[in-house]
């Protein structure tokens, strides 16, 4: 490799210091060139086809660059990613916290800058410099270089991650699993489904990963009634799609026996068999000793081990540093780039696989879990992430604390778990010895949040696919759950919106009852001002009394209240008004509303849940057109704050069904929509003066059941 006078001390100028002082590399930009072509130096070359490149995505004229001096300095960048965590470094993949920056080589030349990061294979003696804390990727995901880091991974967790993660123990088995046979001589590529193993405790590994649609070929592998037995006996790797032959080599090479795919270890289209296992899905993935997550692949077909990556086709360039002995390589790359650890966490956010509901509750009920992203293998254990591209563990990083509620056996501060102004509960623990104490139910929503905006196939499967963390958060606070509800913040829980969602129909879950958002369409679902964390609003006073509630299981057989329903209700008692509805929309609103009307002329509005449909009967009626339903109040919120506090009326749309249930012949409601009233608009009418506008004339107290 050959190195002109200039560049021969490039490693050495400055290395790792956070300085604008600049050395000079060539008196012009046309001499680097001249360098790099007629001298042939290799470093000279490199440098500039970073420029080149630099120049290129700021579309600068490269012939205004010729006679512009090219300069260059070290600069210690932050990466726009949270601190990693500060203690105590126990193995080369933890750093302190003051190594948290990127050490990067700047060259510019006229308006025109060029990053180069540092980086250095683990077994480089370069390694040691706390200075560099990148490593370049291997060039496919599948490559033994990436596979040998989860091994590490892996190892690090089990061996030194004891207090966060918790000790690594043999656990109960699910139903079926597959028996991956690694060291099989007879069968070296093939694998049996197992089901004599529930009795045991063994390590065992779980898969997520996205099915596909209906219409790919092979794209649902599954077993049946019908394949049972053959499964039993043996199946081909061969046979697989894609992505399952892709986990099971992970797997094997990893050590691990044992797979759980739910494809094949749940027998589908068995409805007796599903309603059994779904409700088992919080066991079967905290129990696993590692979650194997195909980030990358939209199909079950897709492989997620064979894939390029562009970042690795980037230039390196091995520079000498002669402290030490030791060498590095820079990595070319744009300045975004660095700034965003390379192959960022940013990209890791739009993986397939995080768009979909159901793997929602498979990562934050894993222990430990290796994503298999587009540029890189991503670590998450309750510890934090590790990066391939580098060499540390992020512990705050973007979500941490959300995960860290319900990963693992991690311990919190309780400041950091629940509001300082509220009961607290101190720890959350995946056992049951629980502290029960009402909870900051801002944090359900905050995770309902997350999951609504999720695709979801199936709207029967709103309930079932988040069942898993509804069984985790009942452990934690033995509360009751009430068709996606729970029972500790009914009120609350009942104020949801669902605007329409134009790129579908709206659907609606015939397992769900009216009053839940797992019955519409939650693609279209948001919750209430009152609802959110750190909301000014709170409940001042309590209208409605849950009298009653009956929620009966699709599955019988399987006791599963935290999934489908056949039935539920909710008996309250409390305040009933009539309202009538006219089309109108307010542009204003950040999904469309309706101006209702009351007798007495206070105008005031909520949201409908199918307001298109109710829109245009309203209009194929003509104009005048009105229609007829009833206001269920909740209670009344008012601001936190002391000066002229914002006072709502919360409440339920309803509509009569024409049905009566119960010895005293209840009437029975659906829920079509929530409401607010506002009662101090612009301060001149509070609570204490309502009576001046004959407000509560047009309510009468009445016992009503919600279906």
């Amino acid at each position: 490799m050959a190195f002109c006078a200039d560049c021969q001390n490039i490693g050495n100028d400055n290395f790792g210091a956070d300085s604008n002082s600049t050395v000079t590399l060539k008196s012009t930009f046309e001499h680097l060139r001249l360098s790099a072509h007629s001298s042939h130096c290799d470093c000279c070359s490199f440098i500039l086809s970073g420029l080149l490149q630099a120049a290129q995505n700021d579309r600068v004229e490269v012939k205004s660059l010729d006679k512009d001096k090219v300069e260059y300095y070290w600069r210690k960048m932050t990466p726009n990613v949270a601190k990693e965590r500060n203690s105590q470094r126990t193995s080369h993949d933890e750093i302190n916290l003051k190594h948290r920056y990127v050490t990067c080589l700047l060259v510019i030349t006229g308006n025109t800058r060029a990053a180069f990061e540092a980086v250095v294979h683990d077994d480089d003696p370069a390694m040691n410099d706390d200075r560099i804390i990148g490593r370049p990727v291997a060039k496919r995901t599948g490559d033994e270089e990436a596979l040998e880091h989860i091994k590490l991974w892996l190892h690090e967790c089990c061996q030194h991650h004891i207090e966060t993660c918790g000790k690594t123990e043999l656990k109960k088995m699910p139903t079926r699993v597959l028996d991956l046979r690694p060291d099989s001589v007879v069968y070296p590529g093939s694998l049996r489904l197992l089901d004599d193993l529930q009795n045991r405790k063994e390590y065992y590994a779980t898969l997520s990963y996205c099915w596909g649609k209906p219409s790919e070929s092979n794209v649902f592998f599954t077993t049946t009634k019908e394949t049972y037995a053959s499964r039993r006996e043996e199946i081909e790797l061969k046979e697989l799609p894609r992505a399952l032959q892709d986990a099971v080599k992970v797997v094997r090479y990893l050590g691990i026996r044992y797979l759980w795919v739910d494809a094949l270890c749940i027998i589908q289209h068995d409805i007796d068999d599903w309603g059994r296992e779904s409700v088992q899905m919080s066991d079967i993935y905290e129990n696993s000793l590692l979650t194997v997550a195909s980030a990358s692949s939209s199909s079950s077909n897709e492989s997620f081990l064979e894939k390029d990556r562009g970042f690795s086709d980037q230039p390196r360039f091995h520079v000498p540093l002669k402290h030490g002995g030791s060498s590095l390589y820079l990595l070319s790359m744009t300045e975004t780039q660095v700034l965003g650890l390379g192959p960022s966490l940013s990209d890791h956010w739009k993986q397939p696989l995080q768009a979909r509901a159901w793997t929602l509750q498979e990562r934050l009920l894993s222990h430990r879990t290796i994503f298999f992203d587009r540029l890189q293998l991503v670590w998450e254990c309750p510890m934090g992430q590790a990066l391939e591209s580098r060499r540390l563990f992020i512990s705050n990083y973007v979500g941490a604390d959300f995960l860290a509620k319900f990963k693992g056996v991690r311990k919190l501060n309780e400041e950091d778990l629940m509001k300082s102004n509220k009961p607290m509960v101190s720890e959350f623990h995946i056992d049951d010895s629980i502290v029960s104490k009402p909870v900051d139910y801002a944090q359900w929503y905050k995770l309902l949040d997350n999951y609504i905006s999720r695709q979801l196939t199936a709207i029967d499967d709103a309930l079932p696919a988040i069942s898993g963390l509804a069984v985790r958060w009942q452990r934690m606070t033995t509360d009751i759950y009430l068709g996606g509800i729970w029972k500790g913040d009914i009120l609350s829980g009942l104020l949801w919106s669902c605007y329409p969602n134009p790129d579908h129909l709206p659907r609606r879950s015939i397992f769900a009852p009216s009053w839940s958002w797992a019955n519409s369409d939650k693609l279209g679902t948001v919750f209430c001002a009152c609802n959110v964390e750190d909301s000014e609003l709170q409940v001042h006073t309590k209208t409605a009394l849950l009298l009653d509630h009956q929620t009966i299981p699709r599955f019988n057989n399987a006791n599963n209240f935290f999934g489908q329903l056949q039935s539920a209700t909710l008996t309250f008692q409390g305040w009933l008004t009539k309202v009538w509805a006219s089309p109108k929309h307010d542009p204003h609103a950040p999904y469309p509303l309706l101006a209702w009307k009351m007798d007495h002329q206070l105008k005031f509005k909520a949201s409908i849940d199918n307001i298109d449909d109710l829109v245009d009967r309203l209009y194929s009626h003509g104009e005048g057109a009105r229609e007829s339903f009833y206001v269920f109040m909740l209670g009344i919120w008012r601001e936190k704050t002391t000066f002229q506090p914002r006072t709502d009326i919360w409440g339920l749309v309803l509509k009569e069904t024409g049905e009566t249930q119960g010895p005293t012949n209840l009437k029975v409601y659906n829920r079509k929509g929530c409401i607010a009233i506002n009662l101090l608009p612009y301060g001149g009418c509070g609570i204490e003066s309502l009576d001046l506008i004959d407000f509560w004339g047009d309510w009468w107290e009445a016992t009503i059941m919600l279906a």
